[in-house]
């Protein structure tokens, strides 16, 4: 009796699967399934995808493959490979492998603007949108510009535009503002 419940299941869920198959196309079976599938051992070669664009492409060796360094790329650091475009299977075998970068956190830091509404520290990575300094207004004071990175020459402001890297340093110049009573 238990025989015959189980060929009336294993029947009905490859009924199922059949009917969808047609339904969805031939690749539907062996999606669900496995079935017609090309497994990692199958598969010849591994492409390999770098900033989206292909990289180069491997050939396995007794059914394994060795995958290059990661790539330096300015202002990312290299985070892995991974089995989807999304970045979010990390690669275990495979045809396709995609190189993940993570933007660098840089740091952006404004010294002399004590008694201002200047916030002190500022993060940024390659990926974030321009970013211009405010000109500072403290009491008692004139500002006289922004130095950067310890250098002697002075600006009134300073853009960091998109893409741009490094931890830097602005310090604010001020110059005691005179009254004459």
């Amino acid at each position: 009796m238990k025989s015959i419940r189980f060929a009336s299941f294993f029947a009905a869920i490859l009924s199922v699967l059949l009917l969808l198959s047609l339904l969805t196309g031939c690749g539907a079976l062996s999606e669900l399934t496995g079935i017609g599938s090309t497994t990692d051992s199958d598969s010849k070669n591994v492409a390999v995808y770098v900033n989206g664009e292909l990289y180069q492409t491997l050939e396995r060796t007794n059914g394994s493959v060795s995958l290059p360094v990661l790539p330096q790329r300015s202002g990312y650091r290299a985070d892995g490979w991974y089995a989807d475009d999304a970045c979010t299977v990390p690669y275990s075998g495979g045809s396709t492998a995609y190189a993940r970068y993570l933007p660098i956190s840089y740091v952006l830091t404004l010294d002399q603007v004590d008694d201002t509404d200047i916030e002190k520290v500022i993060f940024y990575t390659v990926e974030s949108p321009d970013y211009t300094t405010d000109t500072p207004v403290r009491a008692g004071y004139t500002f006289l510009g922004w130095t950067i990175d310890g250098g002697t020459e002075r600006y009134s402001s300073v853009t960091f535009p998109h893409g741009s890297s490094g931890d830097h340093t602005l310090t604010a110049i001020w110059e005691p503002t005179v009254y004459h009573v």
